[in-house]
């Protein structure tokens, strides 16, 4: 399902699954260890500190956590699979 192919033989299957895991990860909270890097980098000493991240839940981002970047994309950030552009509504 996570792959371009599975996406090319069957969007409708792959979209479903991917709502299926937003609307699943929507109410999850932030843990401790969310909160700490949101908390780290607030002070002076580390202000150029980025964090990267292989999850796609936006969890460090709803902890506070700025500069946030997803190797794997995010489940909150959909995109127009022939242009990229970013969907809005």
């Amino acid at each position: 399902l996570s792959s371009v192919q599975g996406w090319e033989r069957n969007p409708e299957r792959v979209w479903g699954w991917y709502l299926w895991r937003h609307y699943l990860v929507a109410d999850v909270q932030p843990n401790a260890g969310h909160r700490a890097i949101a908390d780290w980098q607030q002070h002076p000493e580390v202000t150029a500190v980025t964090v990267i991240t292989q999850n796609v839940d936006d969890l460090h981002e709803r902890a506070g956590s700025t500069a946030v970047h997803h190797l794997h994309g995010s489940l909150f950030e959909f995109r127009c699979a022939r242009c990229g552009m970013p969907y809005t509504e």
